[in-house]
């Protein structure tokens, strides 16, 4: 128990799909990127104060094929994280 309430856990999955739908449903509630609550959804997502701030990152494979599509978006993720690190 914290801050006066009794948490029972009764599903989890690493699926935000999976956390909306069971939200949606009223099964309980979830902590998700404020991003995967889509405008118009049958959820509300309220901001929490006093949060640790976490790194988003690009991986790839450095061994298996890319498609030109793909290395042209790593090209420029990389380009953009050098100019990022230059501020």
């Amino acid at each position: 128990m914290s801050a006066g309430v009794d948490l029972r856990v009764a599903a989890e999955s690493n699926v935000m799909a999976t956390i909306l739908a069971y939200i949606s449903l009223g099964v309980g509630l979830g902590v998700a990127p404020q991003s995967v609550v889509p405008a118009g959804a049958p959820v509300v997502g309220v901001p929490l104060a006093h949060t640790v701030p976490f790194d988003v990152v690009l991986a790839w494979s450095q061994s298996a094929y890319r498609s030109p599509a793909a290395e042209r978006a790593l090209a420029f993720a990389q380009a953009s994280a050098a100019e990022r690190d230059k501020r």
